[in-house]
């Protein structure tokens, strides 16, 4: 369209030129062949020429739209190449799409069939690890009925071992027998018992404790509470404790039966006159615990103990039999302890008496007695026994670490890993006692701190050592300081 408008004014231009004139409007009084040209006529001659020359440039004309459209063809040949081209690339463009798509495809086939394959392989892998698991787990759960079985069967082997070496006891004291008086039964129902006013209660039945806890706290004063001949059992691993009494209480009785199977068999804590008679105790067996006591006194004043007795039947190396820690004035009679790790343990205690006591057996110490340097014991042992304790050359029959004006009469100490009797402290007195068979020395003594050794008995001792003992000879009242007086080795 621009061509052709081009075109058009190239025409009128050069027919304006022609002619000379401007482009007027036809008149239609053209007489003598005057054709609209005004005073500008010319003759036929020179029309035609004008024509002709018109024709010419008409001509000129159209060859150049030839060969234009000799361009515009190149033009158009030119751009169809490319778009061959262009679509032969596009071609081989898709062509390399395709068959990039195709192999991934078939490495995600490959990847996939890979995957299934591994878990096909883990699936049964899965289920035979089950299959391993479940068997294990049937062999445990059978191992576990078993170890339940044969705990039970401990258990009432426990109870049959304690009954049987207390009978004869109790049977000397009369046989066990309900008070002529009980103001409360206490049955298993009503586990775990806490007795808050004073009065007179009776176990009903034997009574026990699965979980951690306390089967009876006893939290009033004047309180007698008879077992009556039955068992109070924990689970042998809980934190429990049998029979609890604490906050300062007074006038307490406990009596007559069995405690089996706890961290602390009877804990007394900060209490006054108070007694504890006849009762069987076998600590638990677990070691994991953070301590096992049979029979814990603490911060306790003025008490009588007798015929009790605490057996481990594991020698379980943490449990103490009887444990009295800062607690005076308290009797104890007739009580053993056997198979603990330290069978009669007194820590800053004083003012104490024993007497007709045993410790046989025990892991490390028969008796063992310690004070800070500035404390006084004063606590006296008569007829008192300490055989068997200790192992692999460790272990005492009496052992006195820093403890003073201790008195042992009469007492004998056989058998025992290390020393019948290791003496340290000061003034502390060892008369008419007898030390044989002991690993290492019958009666051993710091030297220079003034300790009372007379009128022992020692032999077959695997050493007899008196040569670094003071002794004061009670005839005299003077000290020497080498020798004994009436001290008889063999």
């Amino acid at each position: 369209m621009v061509a052709i408008f081009y075109i058009f004014l190239l025409t009128s231009s050069l027919f304006a030129h022609a002619t000379g004139s401007e482009v007027r409007s036809p008149r239609t009084d053209v007489g003598d062949y005057d054709f609209g040209l005004g005073n500008n006529v010319c003759d036929f001659d020179e029309v035609k020429g004008c024509i002709d020359k018109l024709r010419n440039q008409n001509k000129d004309i159209k060859e150049c739209l030839i060969e234009h459209d000799e361009e515009v063809a190149d033009d158009h040949e030119m751009i169809c190449s490319k778009l061959e081209r262009l679509e032969g690339s596009i071609g081989s463009s898709s062509e390399v799409s395709n068959s990039q798509i195709i192999a991934i495809e078939e490495s995600l086939c490959e990847k996939i069939e890979t995957i299934d394959d591994n878990l096909i392989s883990t699936t049964d892998e899965i289920v035979s690890s089950v299959d391993v698991t479940e068997s294990i787990l049937c062999e445990k759960l059978e191992d576990l009925d078993q170890d339940l079985s044969s705990s039970s069967d401990t258990i009432i082997s426990h109870i049959d071992v304690v009954q049987s070496l207390f009978c004869s006891k109790i049977e000397e004291l009369g046989g066990f027998s309900a008070s002529p008086c009980c103001d409360v039964l206490i049955t298993q129902s009503m586990i775990p018992f806490t007795i808050s006013t004073p009065g007179a209660y009776c176990v009903a039945e034997n009574l026990s404790l699965s979980v951690e806890g306390t089967v009876i706290t006893i939290d009033s004063d004047n309180v007698t509470l008879d077992l009556c001949g039955h068992v109070i059992a924990g689970d042998n691993e809980s934190e429990a404790t049998g029979i609890f009494c604490g906050g300062e209480q007074s006038k307490i009785v406990i009596k007559n039966g069995y405690i089996c199977d706890f961290e602390f068999g009877i804990d007394f804590d900060t209490v006054a006159l108070f007694t504890i008679k006849n009762i069987g105790i076998i600590p638990s067996t677990e070691e994991e615990l953070s301590s096992v006591v049979g029979l814990r006194l603490d911060s306790c004043l003025a008490g009588m103990v007798s015929n009790v007795f605490v057996t481990n039947l594991s020698q379980n190396s943490i449990a103490v039999g009887i444990k009295m820690s800062s607690t005076a004035s308290v009797m104890l009679f007739d009580c053993g302890v056997t198979n603990n790790n330290i069978g009669f343990c007194l820590e800053e205690s004083q003012n104490n008496f024993f007497k007709k006591c045993f410790a046989n057996n025990n892991r490390a110490d028969g008796f063992s007695i310690s004070n800070s340097e500035s404390d006084s014991g004063n606590n006296v042992f008569k007829c008192c026994i300490a055989n068997n304790n200790g192992t692999e050359s460790s272990g005492d029959g009496f052992i006195i670490s820093a403890s003073n004006n201790n008195v042992f009469r009469n007492c004998f100490a056989e058998s025992n890993a290390r020393d019948g009797f290791n003496v340290s402290g000061q003034d502390n007195e060892v008369t008419s006692c007898s030390t044989i068979d002991n690993g290492r020395i019958g009666i051993f003594d710091t030297p220079n701190t003034n300790q009372h050794i007379y009128n022992n008995r020692s032999e077959s001792n695997t050493t007899d050592d008196y040569s670094r003992v003071e002794v004061i000879i009670p005839s005299l009242s003077v000290t020497a300081s080498t020798g004994f007086w009436s001290n008889i080795s063999s």
